[in-house]
């Protein structure tokens, strides 16, 4: 856990976003959940997770920076044992990414999918999911209707087998590992893909990259309307070496990927 705790980059101090405080009489034997809302104007309803025996508890979510112009929510359910407040669950995940919220995009979804781009939606409809997720003890509650608009998405054959994944593209075949999106420091989004290759120095692994950014460029131009630079890193199987290059969607290839 602390490891990927690491991994989101936090970079600013945690701020308190919300608060709630619950008294159950009697508390459920089992866990329960039940609707909360706060006093902000146009609030939603949250739902939170309950269970016995402690009859006062709280769910309090706290915010952080991170690298990447993002953002980090910590939920912390608490309960009171003997007197004194006691961290029954806790969750930490991203809840922004380059600027953008998790409903936010979620209307970036809806856009790609109306265009009829349902390699970006599902991307997209994945990264929003990912940033209204708050563990298994309180639901945003945006994030229901996402999964629901979500569903009847048809989901696009670049990632509809496990992984990895063979993509054949321009009479070539490409072993996917990974592909996923990537927020950075300037508001920009970055398509990265991780594919597998049995590279002999980093001028192969270039090379590799090259065919594959082309094919998908060729496929995929689309791409282009909903994020910023597509990056290709080519890795051994046995993970030993990687080497990426990234493409930049309106001056192509770069040297070196965006920070």
């Amino acid at each position: 856990m602390l490891k990927g705790f690491q991994s989101l980059g936090v970079t600013g101090a945690p701020n308190l976003t919300k608060a709630y405080i619950l008294n159950l009489n009697p508390p459920p034997a089992s866990i329960g959940h039940v609707p909360c809302i706060s006093s902000a104007p146009d609030s939603e309803w949250d739902t939170v997770a309950v269970v016995g025996p402690a009859v006062k508890q709280a769910h309090v979510l706290f915010s952080a920076t991170t690298q990447g112009d993002g953002v980090v929510t910590y939920t912390i359910w608490l309960q009171v044992e003997d007197g004194g407040w006691r961290v029954a669950a806790f969750h930490v995940g991203p809840s922004s990414m380059a600027g953008l919220s998790g409903v936010d995009w979620w209307e970036a979804a809806k856009k790609q999918r109306k265009e009829g781009h349902d390699l970006s939606a599902a991307l997209i409809y994945a990264t929003a999911q990912n940033l209204l997720y708050r563990g298994p003890n309180y639901t945003d509650p945006a994030l229901v209707p996402v999964m629901q608009d979500e569903q009847s998405l048809t989901l696009p054959k670049e990632l509809s087998d496990k992984w990895p994944v063979t993509w054949a593209m321009d009479g070539q075949a490409f072993k996917i590992a990974k592909i996923s999106l990537v927020g950075t420091s300037d508001r920009r989004v970055v398509l990265a893909i991780i594919q597998m290759s049995d590279f002999t120095d980093n001028q192969s692994a270039d090379r590799q990259n090259h065919l594959l950014i082309d094919a998908f460029n060729d496929v995929h131009p689309e791409w282009r309307e909903a994020f910023d630079w597509l990056a290709v890193k080519s890795c051994k199987p046995d993970g030993s070496a990687c080497f990426g290059s990234v493409y930049d969607r309106k001056d192509g290839y770069v040297q070196r990927p965006p920070k």
